[in-house]
């Protein structure tokens, strides 16, 4: 929205105050702001004005995330074959004590940098499961620790893992 929000808020302030002084003046005051807003009625302005306070709260969230996680933003280009132009790809990297350190949590390669921000916002700490890849998050735990994890990958794939292995075939 292109509107001078300084001399909006000049006109409201003049006319709740005339209104609130029940002076003549509140016509007046009525009538300038009619001729600044034109075709567009005071409750427009106001849906139009939250919209983009909503924006704003969107993309302050989204630098209070990088601030407070720490996440990296890489840019990385890669050109279009012989078009002469190139595609932007967007990486958010979080951080972490444990293997492997640097872990990418959100990207676009669309050059939308808010998209890659979100898809980090939503991401779990550990493992980060990336959102546009629902595929990959039924996939069991398979951190050290718990128990035979090819059992585990084996069924998980649907596979008996005790035919595949040949139990049961010893004499």
């Amino acid at each position: 929205m292109t509107i001078d929000k300084q001399k909006l808020q000049k006109l409201l302030w003049s006319e709740v105050a005339s209104w609130k002084a029940d002076c003549g003046e509140w016509r007046q005051n009525t009538e300038a702001l009619q001729e600044f807003l034109g075709e567009k009625t005071v409750e427009e302005v106001a849906l139009e004005l939250l919209a983009e306070n909503e924006a704003l709260r969107k993309d302050k969230d989204r630098l209070d995330a990088i601030e407070a996680e720490f996440w990296d933003i890489r840019h990385s280009s890669q050109p279009n074959g012989d078009a002469g132009d190139s595609s932007v790809g967007i990486e958010i990297v979080g951080r972490w004590l444990s293997e492997p350190r640097e872990r990418v949590i959100g990207e676009n390669y669309s050059e939308n940098l808010r998209a890659a921000i979100d898809q980090a916002m939503k991401a779990p700490g550990y493992p980060p499961a990336r959102p546009e890849y629902p595929e990959f998050d039924d996939i069991p735990d398979f951190t050290p620790g718990n128990g035979n994890t090819a059992r585990r990958r084996a069924t998980s794939m649907g596979i008996d893992y005790d035919a595949a292995m040949g139990q049961g075939e010893q004499s």
